[in-house]
């Protein structure tokens, strides 16, 4: 699996672990989605949104600028974008 069962799961998205128990039942249907996708050169628009969560840089706990911002995406966006960076490599190799 591409990300380790302890990651974070973002908005529209599931623990890991249970991916990873659950791999053999939704790998077609993902296949499916993400091929689709890459034929029709759209991002599904579900994957487009981001779970944004505050993180404590240092300082004054009560100041909003000692915060930065952390996008927790769907683990169906990270697969997503997992083979398409893999789809960029062999086509840059090729070339």
């Amino acid at each position: 699996m591409l990300a380790p069962s302890g990651k974070a799961h973002g908005l529209y998205s599931c623990p890991i672990r249970m991916l990873k128990c659950s791999r053999d039942i939704i790998a077609k249907p993902l296949t499916t989605l993400f091929n689709v996708s890459v034929q029709n050169g759209r991002f599904p628009s579900k994957l487009k949104h981001a779970k944004i969560v505050p993180v404590f840089k240092d300082g004054d706990e009560t100041d909003p600028c000692n915060y930065r911002s952390i996008s927790l995406l769907s683990i169906f966006n990270r697969i997503f974008e997992k083979i398409m960076s893999n789809r960029l490599k062999v086509l840059f190799e090729q070339a």
